[in-house]
């Protein structure tokens, strides 16, 4: 699954939803490989944990993850992530014998034969943004596969996804085999795939590659820290991006990874776009926010050092390691003056200025190198035959 993470979805796929589309593009940029020995400080640190590997269920992971939803994580897992068992082989174990209420709110009782079965959904997802009441119940299933469903007993959960074989069927009948529940626990969310397969089986890959871009879409919209006012980037998937803050100035960072064309993208904060980005091929471009404004240099060799703000005026101190132009945007609603090196200018409301920005190269980081270091010296051979 994680081949797909940075894949923009087709522009046919009726299950991308919105205005915009932001797949092919993760909330905050990246995502880490989190060990679960990490300790629950650090676990919290993130907005949502999914599991898609091996893991073998201990009462000290249990814990850890029920305390991580409560206080406000969203976590995603499936039925194999919760058993004990330590070898591949072999049949789940399940921990506590499958009553999973505490977490889940549902008990695992056994499995269902494998069937052939599409899904439709039943219930909304708690989480507006999370849209897994796309897969409507009018219409033939969607995300057909081979699956074994598990039996499950409700305690708690709500059943956001039921298996349906035909194009008609009672709501309760597919409510009887639950494939996705979610439960509310605290100030969090916990979501349970209620298949005895693995997230990586063949015939579930496409129903779980569905329920990982609903997290991803839903997650955009939760965005909070260092992300606050939701900070998304939608267009070439080709593009990748990271968002970091420190001193009250954000970041975001755009790397084209197509190594023989330039590839464009747009950058929202909220619901403001603040236009086209044209990264170059293997380039990188920036993007510095902070006060309502947003600054985009031209080329990637610039520096902010202070974003100092008083009211609606504002002084930035850069280094820039060539002359350059940049575009200043103003995200407020009202007008802004801007002192950048010893150029002073005044941006409205929803204006975008293109600003000179100078050469200034910081003191304490000069040029090292000359510049004609890569021309090769003549050489004067001796002799009559020419080395290789």
């Amino acid at each position: 699954h994680l081949k797909n993470v940075y894949r923009k979805e087709d522009w046919h796929d009726p299950d991308v939803v919105g205005e915009h589309d932001f797949s092919g593009h993760l909330p905050g940029g990246i995502y880490d490989v989190v060990p679960i020995e990490a300790p629950l400080k650090v676990l919290k640190r993130y907005p949502c944990l999914v599991f898609l590997g091996w893991n073998t269920m201990t009462r000290e992971i249990y814990k850890k993850l029920t305390e991580y939803v409560e206080a406000g994580g969203h976590l995603l897992m499936s039925v194999p992530h919760l058993s004990t068992h330590t070898e591949r082989a072999g049949e789940l174990k399940l921990y506590r014998k499958g009553d999973f209420s505490e977490l889940f709110g549902v008990k695992i009782t056994g499995k269902h034969e494998a069937r052939v079965t599409g899904v439709k959904s039943l219930n909304a997802c708690s989480i507006p943004s999370y849209p897994t009441a796309e897969w409507g119940w009018v219409g033939d299933p969607k995300f057909i596969g081979e699956m074994t469903p598990a039996k499950v007993k409700l305690a708690g959960g709500q059943v956001l996804v039921g298996a349906q074989g035909r194009h008609a069927l009672r709501k309760e009948e597919a409510e009887e085999l639950p494939l996705l529940v979610e439960y509310s626990l605290g100030k969090g969310q916990a979501f349970l795939i209620t298949t005895w397969d693995y997230p990586g089986a063949r015939g579930v890959q496409e129903f779980v590659g569905a329920v990982l871009n609903a997290v991803y879409a839903g997650e955009q919209g939760q965005s909070s820290g260092p992300l606050q006012g939701r900070i998304r980037v939608n267009g070439s998937d080709r593009v990748r991006h990271a968002i970091y803050a420190q001193g009250g100035v954000t970041t975001v960072y755009l790397l084209n990874t197509d190594f023989d064309t330039a590839q464009s993208v747009t950058l929202w904060l909220g619901r403001k776009c603040v236009g086209a980005i044209e990264v170059p091929p293997a380039g990188l471009r920036l993007a510095y926010l902070a006060h309502g404004l947003a600054l985009l240099p031209a080329d990637k060799f610039v520096d902010v050092k202070e974003w100092y703000c008083k009211g609606d005026k504002h002084r930035i101190t850069y280094t820039s390691l060539n002359a350059q132009k940049a575009v200043l945007v103003n995200l407020k609603r009202r007008t802004q003056r801007v002192l950048m090196g010893e150029r002073s200018v005044s941006c409205a409301s929803g204006e975008s200025l293109n600003v000179p920005l100078r050469r200034l190269v910081d003191k304490d980081r000069k040029e090292f190198f000359a510049r004609d270091f890569l021309d090769e010296p003549h050489v004067q051979w001796k002799g009559g035959s020419t080395p290789y």
